[in-house]
């Protein structure tokens, strides 16, 4: 675990002037005990606000969330305007009769504003109520370690922002078409508000920018949503060095008194005894396949880690090139349960107690850094005693720098174990053998055939059966704990993917929408044009050449908006760039495709309308 304080900056300094001085005294305190601080180890001090270390991990989720909350609001605000447009082309000669008979312009746009505003509180007080119902659901999207996740609730102050939201709303984007429907020219309007003239060409060029931003904003967000996919399942299919499927941990903390006359576990005699017995029981409990124990430390993806230098045999020490690694320690079984692969050599034994030799196992990373072209099995290597201490035990005991000193043989070499998260490079790794280094805080790993959730209760009485003074505590399958390593990205996924959804299904709604409303109002237009000649073809060409500026348009603005946007994305991307062509050209295909056929039906519809009829409804 990093050792953290807490403190408050004196009045005038700021956090970056505190952290340089802090630099310059870890570049101090390295250069005077290089060996217990060396340079490779990247040893540091790292200052932050209390702000910061409460929000700083999730920040980057949260803005994600608040901009793809912005951009489904700004789409169906568009949408709104886009339709209200619409409609207005059917309401000009009713508007420009009652501006003839002496209605105020600002009178009826007031009425208008009125009638949007009305409009968009119904809608708000429903989507409020939907709310009121999915809140647990939604709740439960959010990761643990969300900041004040337990505290969102209703309140006057959301109820007041979600009434000042839709009221808002209703005028800024009721403003234009109210704007245009009561425009100052009347025998303009009473001319194009005939009936079945359509819309006029302010209104078309307005509304075919409305469709562009529409599809500008989905692509935006359905291209934000394929990034995190993409690196989602690249980060699923990273092996991590071992199975965590049907496996339980559980967590023990054997107590270090005050007073070391008065502490049972002292000696490394006792805590290995005290382990062997607990390994015993828990693995003869029913269901459970194998069983082994190993450091704090040794939990992947958990958040104790201990780096320890040590020395070669046989090679001169480099002052640039410290050997450094992390160390845990662990029981004989704890590959075979983990199933880490072993590349060289052996595993650790029951010979491998306190009163053998010496021995460790290292990983492929270790392996990589300090033996590229040499066999590491046999050779031998030397824990700073100093370091060792912190490694081996939670209080500064004699017996536990004596674990540790002396010569260390490597017997074998296995795969890396991810212990940083899914995204991270392998670790260098020494394991050395739990009866030879036990450790006051040790994990607890059961591989089950069973249920693997059902086992909490039979693991705390076996342990306690032990000794009922040793507290059990973090009981979670293997399975929980990658699911919390992958938390943040699995929630930024799921936000932006249920964003990107719904924009996109907005966008497919708007558009055929103001497509259809739009062909209605030129049923006689469409009707004469083909009483002179015109073929179906023609009609449809004519309305889908139309509809592709927007869609063209759009996707133009969509795609260089990404490119600018998706780089936020750039920390919760593995193994891809926010810049990625078949993400990009994927969705940008799928999102033009769909909007060409949202188009095309009301298009098709309005090819095969009969000239007769489509005359007499003139």
């Amino acid at each position: 675990m990093i050792p953290g304080a807490m403190g408050r900056l004196r009045p005038g300094l700021t956090i970056a002037q505190a952290q340089a001085r802090l630099d310059a005294f870890t570049v101090q305190l390295s250069s005077q005990y290089s060996n217990d601080y060396p340079a490779p180890a990247r040893w540091g001090l790292r200052l932050v606000s209390l702000q910061e270390d409460l929000v700083g991990n999730m920040r980057t989720e949260l803005f994600v969330l608040f901009g793809a909350v912005g951009c489904v609001l700004l789409i169906a605000c568009v949408n709104l305007a886009n339709l209200l447009l619409a409609r207005s082309a059917g309401r000009q000669r009713e508007i420009a009769v009652r501006r003839a008979l002496g209605a105020g312009r600002a009178r009826l746009i007031v009425q208008l504003l009125a009638e949007n505003v009305l409009l968009s509180l119904i809608s708000g007080g429903l989507a409020l109520c939907a709310v009121v119902f999915m809140k647990t659901w939604l709740l439960s999207l959010a990761p643990p370690e969300l900041p004040r996740v337990s505290e969102i609730a209703f309140s006057p102050g959301v109820l007041l922002f979600a009434f000042a939201v839709s009221i808002l709303t209703g005028l800024v984007f009721g403003l234009m078409p109210a704007l245009q429907t009561a425009g100052p020219n009347q025998i303009v309007s009473l001319r194009e508000g005939s009936r079945g003239s359509g819309t006029s060409k302010r209104q078309k060029n307005t509304s075919r920018v409305l469709v562009a931003a529409e599809i500008a904003l989905s692509l935006v967000l359905l291209i934000g949503a394929g990034l995190l996919l993409r690196g989602f399942w690249r980060l699923l299919e990273v092996r991590p060095g071992f199975d965590p499927h049907q496996m339980v941990t559980a967590r023990i903390w054997l107590p270090v008194p005050n007073d070391p006359a008065e502490d049972a576990y002292r000696l490394i005699e006792k805590r290995g005894a005290y382990y062997r017995e607990v390994l015993r029981r828990v693995g003869a409990l029913s269901g459970v396949v194998q069983a082994a124990v190993g450091s704090a430390e040794s939990l992947p993806l958990g958040n104790k880690r201990r780096k320890n230098t040590f020395t070669i045999e046989g090679r001169a020490a480099e002052s640039e090139r410290v050997p450094v690694a992390e160390v845990a320690s662990v029981s004989s079984g704890y590959f075979e349960v983990l199933k880490t692969p072993l590349r060289k050599g052996r595993v650790f034994t029951e010979h491998d107690n306190s009163t053998g030799q010496r021995v460790a196992v290292i990983n492929e990373a270790l392996q990589r850094e300090y033996w590229k072209d040499s066999d590491p099995v046999g050779q031998h290597i030397q824990l700073s005693s100093g370091r060792a201490l912190q490694l081996t035990s939670a209080d500064s005991r004699a017996p536990s720098r004596q674990a540790v000193a002396g010569n260390i043989t490597i017997v074998g070499v296995v795969g890396d174990i991810k212990t940083d998260g899914f995204d991270t490079g392998g670790t260098p790794h020494i394991y050395l053998p739990n009866p030879q280094a036990p450790s006051y805080n040790s994990v607890v790993y059961l591989r089950t055939a069973a249920a693997a959730g059902a086992l909490s209760e039979a693991i705390r009485r076996e342990v306690q059966a032990v000794d009922p003074t040793i507290p059990v505590f973090g009981i979670q399958t293997m399975d929980e704990i990658v699911a919390k390593s992958m938390a943040a990205r699995r929630f930024a996924l799921e936000i932006l993917g249920i964003f990107a959804i719904v924009a996109f299904l907005l966008v497919c709604v708007g558009i055929y929408g103001v497509m259809a409303y739009a062909i209605s109002q030129r049923t006689g237009e469409i009707g004469l044009r083909m009483a002179l000649g015109a073929r179906r073809s023609d009609i449809l060409r004519i309305v889908l050449s139309e509809a592709g500026l927007s869609v063209v348009a759009g996707v133009g603005a969509g795609l260089m908006g990404s490119l600018v946007l998706t780089r936020f994305l750039q920390t919760l991307l593995f193994d891809i760039k926010p810049t990625d062509p078949l993400t990009f050209g994927t969705l940008t295909i799928l999102l033009a495709g769909v909007a060409l056929l949202a188009s095309f039906i009301p298009a098709r519809k309005a090819s095969r309308i009969d000239p007769l009829v489509a005359l007499r409804h003139e």
